[in-house]
């Protein structure tokens, strides 16, 4: 029963899961907030499948198939970190953006700044010299 256990994990799992985290048609740009849904969902139904055989006690020990699954998905988690912070960062200024949109706030450069605050201290000299 292990090597039918290995054989479903390792053969369709497995592929399954290569298949529908990476873009076949589009494989030079990975769309990490889709490759890190994708991940989570498959993560969770691979569990869910382990869970399952496990409560139908189909004589194979339950450390075998965590390790299964973790052997499935080690690969696959080998950049997660960096994809998330990529996906966070992208996320929180899109948010960002969309709120000063909403303001109506542009942003200025500190060089403009600078440039508007010299300009105005003129002003104010300028105009205290004619008084």
């Amino acid at each position: 029963m292990g090597k039918f256990m290995l054989h479903i994990f390792h053969g369709r799992i497995q592929e399954t899961v290569a298949t529908q985290l990476y873009d076949r048609n589009n494989s030079d740009k990975l769309n990490p907030r889709k490759f890190l849904t994708n991940l989570s969902h498959l993560y969770l139904q691979t569990k869910r499948v382990a869970r399952q055989l496990k409560d139908f006690d189909v004589g194979t020990d339950t450390q075998f198939l965590e390790q299964i699954t973790e052997q499935i998905y080690r690969k696959h988690m080998d950049n997660y970190i960096s994809l998330e912070i990529q996906c966070l960062l992208h996320e929180s200024s899109r948010i960002l953006q969309m709120y000063y949109e909403f303001l109506g706030h542009h942003k200025r450069n500190i060089q403009s700044r600078y440039h508007d605050s010299r300009t105005s201290l003129f002003c104010i000299v300028c105009k205290g010299l004619k008084n």
